[in-house]
């Protein structure tokens, strides 16, 4: 490193003569690239891991449309795989951008096991489990996971967390559905979990009307 005597000061780099005095430099030169670290690059990037799960989930779905098309009776299994993969890869693609956010982590993959469920339960013929036990069970679970990670595990403010139990409460309405179309035959879960959760949602509109109001500006900027 040179060393200028006048000014009293190391300077980096291969300099000719002190850049404050102009004066005559001592000591050995660097090179210029000495004073200014390189930056590490990462060689595959977040769109890049991306991009490669992307093609592999569709080269599975090519290979398995081959094997329908050419074993249409023979591989029933193939059918979950395609079906499968999407979801799959979205539920992915989720974990990988919201890692760093648990609850609403939690949320969508609670959210794409009971797709996943209903669907499966529609397809091998045995309809019922999934709407009867599955989905009552997940909405009830997901609000008090929520609550458990926003209040105690992350020690996160009401406002940060409560939309998401807003949603949820709104979304367990949709096992009326389930119940007026027929696929649901033993309702009993599907209804503690409704009123469970309808009475919670009044308790938060009564009591906690300002934070549910804030947190549904920040989210949806009304």
């Amino acid at each position: 490193m040179q060393y200028c005597d006048k000014c009293k000061i190391h300077i980096r780099g291969e300099k000719r003569c002190c850049p404050l005095c102009g004066g005559e430099l001592t000591g050995q030169a660097e090179p210029e690239t000495a004073g200014y670290p390189g930056l590490r690059v990462s060689k595959v990037t977040k769109m890049g891991i991306v991009r490669i799960s992307l093609f592999c989930f569709l080269a599975l779905e090519a290979v398995m449309g081959l094997l329908r098309f050419m074993i249409p009776t023979g591989l029933p299994w193939v059918t979950f795989v395609m079906i499968g993969a999407p979801i799959a890869w979205c539920d992915l693609v989720l974990a990988f951008y919201h890692r760093n956010n648990v609850i609403l982590l939690i949320t969508a993959q609670t959210y794409i096991g009971m797709t996943v469920a209903i669907v499966i339960d529609r397809m091998t013929g045995h309809p019922g489990w999934a709407v009867e036990w599955m989905v009552p069970s997940c909405f009830l679970g997901l609000v008090f996971v929520t609550i458990w990670i926003g209040k105690y595990l992350k020690k996160m403010l009401l406002v940060e967390y409560i939309i998401y139990l807003a949603a949820n409460m709104v979304l367990s309405l949709i096992q009326i559905i389930f119940i007026r179309i027929g696929w649901n035959k033993f309702i009993w879960p599907a209804a503690i979990s409704i009123t469970v959760l309808s009475i919670m949602a009044i308790g938060a509109l009564i009591f906690y009307q300002r934070i549910v109001r804030s947190a549904a500006t920040r989210v949806f900027h009304i």
